[in-house]
């Protein structure tokens, strides 16, 4: 049963060369910048054009450079735990799936387990399972079976010369994996030999990869420089769009700055004595309810008698929108209920900016944003960049 969690420093030097060679693929190819003669062409001393144009890919290059390493740094200990997370959790499960009263097809005898481990069930899509291998101890045969109890029959290699199934018989040296392949129907034999690998000098390896790691590779310091700037970058971001924003929906920002906000004593007083004047009394608000939003319930009473419910429900609706209007508050959509000259219904506030926009857009639709401006006149400059990608300058 072979181990898939390993230290943690194999898999800080397996993140690292995936950056070295992502890096090295994706910017050391800067010698082939056929991209940049079309430009060069356009002027007159090519030499000049060719030496500003270089250095500013260079720029470029390196630019683009500092932020993927940052980027790899930053999601580094991230990947790295996962990876570890899987492999243990690979680990664990290795260990406590296990087969019970596994027994011999050909004397019934209850076999012994030898070795398990994850095996490919499937190539493509790429399916693993755990196989358990067994042998009988008494007539020496052996089964493979997946942990879902599913048998595992290999594939049979025929004879290239009559077809018959050869017999395989597999062996190994310190140097060499040897497969033998032999027909017993004719005289078909062949031996393959796969030497082992041989790393070669791991020292200096390890040495050049040490090299490359500082090369590609931001250390810690350079790294949490780097996601300090990219936070204050990011939160900069965030407010300049959220100015921007603001900026395009101008007066609706400018209504919200107008609209009052009420608090709930004020609330119940602004209501009461808009509504007294078409005959409801007595309203009363219930305990607020505090959630994302606060709402409150209340009931008011028809002073009116010869209203009818259809009435009485259609003006008190009508009454509260249009007290409502130029406030943070509404009236919740599940309307107003009667009974017997008694009227209720749910009031919500409207606190956090993002809220007040949208309830300002819904209820003023003629609040339209600031439509950009876009100059027809203007014409960029797009080169493109070592990868092939468009650089709009």
């Amino acid at each position: 049963m072979s181990k898939n969690l390993k230290e943690k420093q194999y898999y800080e030097d397996l993140y690292d060369s995936e950056t070295i060679e992502d890096c090295k693929r994706m910017f050391c190819n800067s010698t082939d910048r056929k991209f940049l003669d079309k430009e060069i062409n356009k002027y007159k001393d090519k030499k000049s054009a060719s030496e500003m144009l270089n250095k500013w890919a260079d720029t470029v290059d390196k630019i683009g450079l500092y932020f993927f390493k940052g980027d790899r740094y930053r999601k580094r200990e991230e990947t790295i735990r996962e990876w570890m997370a899987k492999d243990r959790n690979r680990d664990q499960k290795l260990e406590n799936t296990n087969l019970e009263n596994i027994k011999c097809k050909y004397c019934n005898t209850l076999m012994d387990l030898i070795d398990k481990d994850y095996f490919p069930k499937n190539i493509e899509p790429l399916e693993e399972s755990i196989l358990f291998i067994y042998s009988c101890p008494k007539c020496k045969k052996s089964r493979a079976i997946f942990e879902n109890n599913e048998e595992y029959i290999p594939k049979k290699v025929l004879c290239p010369k009559c077809n018959n199934e050869l017999d395989v018989k597999g062996n190994a040296t310190e140097d060499k994996l040897i497969t033998t392949y032999k027909c017993n129907n004719c005289d078909y034999i062949n031996i393959d030999e796969i030497e082992r690998f041989k790393p070669e000098n791991k020292e200096i390896d390890y040495e050049q990869f040490l090299k490359n790691k500082k090369e590609y590779c931001l250390d810690d310091k350079e790294g949490m420089e780097y996601v300090s700037q990219s936070i204050r970058l990011e939160s900069l971001t965030k407010e300049f769009e959220k100015d921007k924003e603001k900026e395009k929906q101008k007066a609706t920002y400018d209504k919200i700055k107008e609209l009052n906000k009420p608090k709930i004593f004020d609330l119940q007083e602004l209501l009461s004595k808009g509504l007294e004047k078409y005959k409801f009394v007595k309203l009363n608000f219930k305990e607020p309810q505090i959630e994302k939003f606060i709402t409150i319930e209340f009931t008011i009473y028809d002073s009116e008698s010869s209203r009818s419910e259809y009435d009485a429900k259609n003006i008190l609706q009508k009454q509260i929108e249009a007290i409502l209007k130029e406030t943070n508050w509404i009236l919740m959509s599940d309307g107003i209920s009667y009974r017997l000259g008694m009227l209720s219904g749910r009031l919500k506030a409207y606190e956090r900016e993002e809220d007040l926009v949208e309830l300002v857009n819904k209820r003023f639709k003629d609040l339209k944003p600031k439509e950009e401006k876009i100059d027809s006149n203007r014409k960029d400059w797009v080169v493109k960049g070592a990868n092939g990608e468009d650089i709009t300058l």
